[in-house]
Formats: C-alpha cells, structure tokens, sequence
C-alpha cells in the first residue's frame, strides 16, 4: 500500500450562460454536448480528463470537493449514468471564460498553464 496523496479526475467541460454543456474549444471545436450523448459522443466526452491539483485531494478537504463536484454534476447530467463512458464521473464545470469554482476557490484554465486556482478573497 502507497502512502501519500489520494487524487482523482474530473471531466473538464464548459457551461454556457444558457445552462448548455460545451467541450473545451481546443477540443471538438468546443461543440455543444447533445443532450442525449451516443455512445461516440460519450467517449469523447470521457476524454476531455484533467487531474485536479492535489491541493483539491487533501485529507482534509477531498470529501468536500467530491460532494461539492456530485452535487454540481446531477443538476446537468444525470443522463450520462446510463453511460458506461461516463457512469460516476465527476465533471468541472467552467464558465464561457474558462473560469469557475469549487470549494473556497477561483479557477481557471489555460492551455498553456492548465488548471490554476487562488483562495477567494474573505470578507472582513
């Protein structure tokens, strides 16, 4: 047995203003997602995969994040665990800007730096 760090993957995925999902525009030219995906459409779906940073995979923190990408996840696609492709997985949502949100922090994404985040600003 390993000692160390847990991580996992999310799917990495874009939300339109309009609550639709869009692949990232490196990918697929950034189409929009069906709402019923075939088979072809999921596994395409299941490649859009991105390691979260481990600071997302602390002991302290994982169950929340998870709870936090379940919840975040079955109000858009519950439809997908009928897929073998995309049954139980977690999936990030970002915005048109490739922002978004989990936990406390900003996110964003580039394509030359991947997943960045930095702790919201607490209100004093």
């Amino acid at each position: 047995m390993r000692d160390g760090i847990s991580s996992f993957d999310v799917l990495l995925m874009r939300l339109s203003a309009d609550e639709k999902i869009h692949f990232m525009p490196d990918q697929y030219g950034g189409a929009e997602v069906s709402e019923c995906p075939d088979d072809e459409e999921c596994r395409r779906i299941a490649e859009q995969k991105l390691r979260l940073p481990t600071m997302f995979c602390q002991s302290w923190n994982i169950d929340k994040n998870i709870r936090e990408l379940k919840n975040n996840c079955m109000k858009y696609i519950a439809g997908w665990q009928n897929s073998p492709w995309l049954k139980n997985q977690l999936v990030l949502f970002l915005d048109e800007d490739l922002k978004g949100e989990l936990n406390g922090y900003d996110l964003h994404y580039s394509f030359e730096k991947g997943l960045e985040f930095t702790k919201k600003e607490e209100c004093e």
